[in-house]
């Protein structure tokens, strides 16, 4: 009960189970379906309070802004492959970074951080589509990248 009580302060969409008393149901702030608490991702840097949004629709969020990102820092990279010249979709292209000795993440890791971080990292990046990428990345793998 300390729990629910606790749970109640934080958020005031919340609604017990008839037929479990310990299941709690939230409504979620996105797509307005009222769920179990169970589909909302807990946060622990707020004292678990769970997320506004269930796990679906955050997830949906989460794509949908990181693939914004991607768009960002394609167009910020100049939106030409470096090596054709070629223009192509944004799932096509890569951020190859020159040194390898500079490069503090990649794409996965980097998509997750502010902008001003993200545009520090591409500074040390050429934008390459996907097979010119490959390519470079052979070279370099043979005969080490001269």
């Amino acid at each position: 009960m300390l729990l629910y009580t606790s749970l109640l302060s934080q958020r005031k969409m919340f609604r017990l189970s008839h037929s479990n008393p310990l299941l709690i149901y939230m409504i979620c702030s996105k797509c307005k379906k009222d769920k179990p608490s169970s589909d909302f991702y807990k946060r622990p840097e707020r004292k678990n309070k769970p997320q506004a949004y269930c796990k679906e629709c955050f997830n949906i969020y989460c794509m949908e802004r990181w693939l914004d990102k991607k768009k960002k820092a394609i167009e910020y990279k100049g939106g030409i492959c470096v090596d054709c010249k070629g223009k192509f979709d944004y799932y096509l292209y890569d951020f190859h970074h020159l040194d390898r000795a500079t490069k503090e993440f990649g794409w996965h890791k980097m998509r997750l951080y502010g902008w001003n971080r993200i545009v520090k990292e591409l500074d040390k990046c050429v934008l390459l589509c996907c097979m010119c990428h490959r390519i470079r990345e052979h070279k370099i793998g043979t005969d080490g990248g001269t």
